[in-house]
């Protein structure tokens, strides 16, 4: 049983100090420097011829994991290097492309058919969409502060208190997404309550209070998942006035309903 608080951002104190299925799909656009939500794809490739030949063509493999984990391959040759954006469900994190022109990473599947999105800098889009069987086995909850803000989010439970680890691997409860080294980075954070674990949760937000947030408001964006269905909340976090830098800006109640409790 999972048991959540609520009515996200109202409450604050300040503290010191393996594959089972896949589909690929790639295509190219002119106008998709945008990062918008994506509507829909088809299950059928969509190329448009590159300029410097087949050598360039970007593709997009994805597949389905154990623990509802997205196996995520990005060829990009000509992009070696260059920061990608990736979405899923309206999240969205930066990664940065190998010198090989090779991405490869792993993310916590928040719908049960999932798409995921890829924007390179120079407009081009690659699509890919796989079925995700294990998130009805898991509830998760995700959220993003815009840089430069610097954020944790904790779990805790009766006897332990779990904080985020870079990657997914089906394992860790927390995980940062997210390359920070990248221009303009975005990050997330996602917590994963499985279905087999009885204990109450509290999830709280951490924000470090630096020079360059204090005395501002934050939008901050968060998303719960329960059986493949996801609830997208936002809300606002007003940081103390410059002059506490170095303190933490603790948010509670980040779920959207006043009391959430779910069962197997």
């Amino acid at each position: 049983m999972l048991a959540l608080a609520v009515a996200a951002g109202q409450l604050t104190e300040t503290l010191r100090g393996q594959a089972v299925g896949s589909v690929e799909v790639a295509m190219t656009a002119s106008d998709a420097g945008y990062v918008g939500a994506v509507v829909g794809i088809t299950p059928v490739a969509a190329t448009t011829e590159s300029t410097k030949g087949d050598a360039c063509a970007t593709a997009l493999k994805l597949a389905a994991l154990p623990g509802a984990i997205i196996d995520v391959v990005l060829s990009a040759p000509c992009h070696r290097g260059q920061r990608v954006v990736l979405r899923h469900s309206g999240l969205s994190f930066t990664a940065l492309v190998g010198a090989d022109g090779q991405l490869q990473l792993q993310l916590p599947a928040l719908e049960a058919t999932a798409l995921v999105a890829t924007y390179l800098d120079n407009a081009q889009v690659a699509l890919g969409q796989v079925e995700v069987p294990d998130i009805a086995d898991m509830t998760r909850f995700a959220v993003h502060v815009p840089a430069p803000a610097q954020f944790d989010l904790r779990a805790a439970t009766a006897d332990r208190v779990y904080v985020s680890v870079p990657g997914a691997d089906g394992t860790a409860r927390v995980v940062a997404l997210g390359a920070a080294q990248a221009a303009d980075p975005i990050v997330a954070q996602v917590y994963t309550h499985p279905a087999t674990d009885a204990s109450t949760v509290d999830l709280t937000l951490e924000l470090r209070i630096t020079p360059a947030i204090c005395g501002r408001t934050l939008p901050v964006d968060t998303w719960y998942s329960q059986n493949g269905k996801v609830t997208r909340a936002s809300f606002t976090a007003d940081v103390p006035p410059c002059g506490t830098a170095g303190d933490i800006l603790v948010l509670k109640n980040l779920v959207p309903t006043p009391t959430l409790i779910l069962a197997d």
